[in-house]
């Protein structure tokens, strides 16, 4: 019996298909960074911030006691998790200290850090940053807000001068948490090292752990 044209080509095609099974060629998906699609924004997991954190403000206090012992005090800022639908995305983190859009010298971000993509389409959740809160910023005694912003590297419009190194690019959004300190200075008591502070002193060489 003659096989119709078609349907021998379709045996061919399917034929080739099993042969090549698992060991055949995946085609990757196109990564466009220029496309004008939306980028799917990071998103701080708010509920993974420990309970301690999510208080109206948290207190760094520091003295002569712990200068004396040539120790220091240092509040922890935390956000444990931050989701990216997006495995392949960069995330850049920039924290800020009493940011105020008319005042340049708050705008500039006191750290930045990144957060590794993955090639692993099953991890969504990210490890988050942490901020080591502490004298060295030269904070003054009082109240201070300390914001963290993330994004996908190459979202923040740097160019903006409105929201000067937070302002992000069109198809772009960011997300933020913001922490409330108090700074104490008290120089009858030592740092109470209990989470999220934590007292360390000075090594041998004069460093710190």
């Amino acid at each position: 019996m003659r096989v119709n044209g078609r349907w021998q080509r379709y045996g061919w095609a399917l034929v080739l298909a099993l042969a090549l099974g698992p060991a055949g060629c995946l085609v990757p998906q196109s990564i466009d960074k220029s496309s004008n699609a939306p980028h799917v924004p990071p998103r701080i997991q708010v509920q993974s911030i420990p309970l301690y954190l999510l208080v109206p403000y948290s207190t760094l206090q520091h003295g002569q006691i712990d200068v004396s012992q040539r120790c220091r005090c240092t509040l922890y800022l935390e956000v444990p998790e931050v989701d990216d639908e997006d495995p392949l995305a960069r995330l850049e983190v920039r924290w800020f200290i009493d940011y105020d859009p008319q005042r340049p010298a708050s705008q500039a971000p006191v750290v930045t850090s990144f957060i590794e993509g993955t090639f692993d389409a099953a991890i969504v959740k990210r490890t988050g940053p942490t901020l080591p809160f502490n004298d060295i910023f030269g904070v003054s005694d009082g109240y201070h807000a300390i914001d963290v912003v993330i994004a996908e590297t190459g979202g923040f419009d740097d160019t903006n001068t409105t929201l000067r190194n937070r302002a992000m690019r069109p198809g772009y959004e960011s997300t933020e948490h913001r922490f409330f300190v108090q700074v104490v200075t008290d120089n009858t008591t030592q740092c109470p090292n209990v989470a999220p502070s934590r007292r360390s002193c000075a090594l041998a060489d004069g460093g710190f752990p």
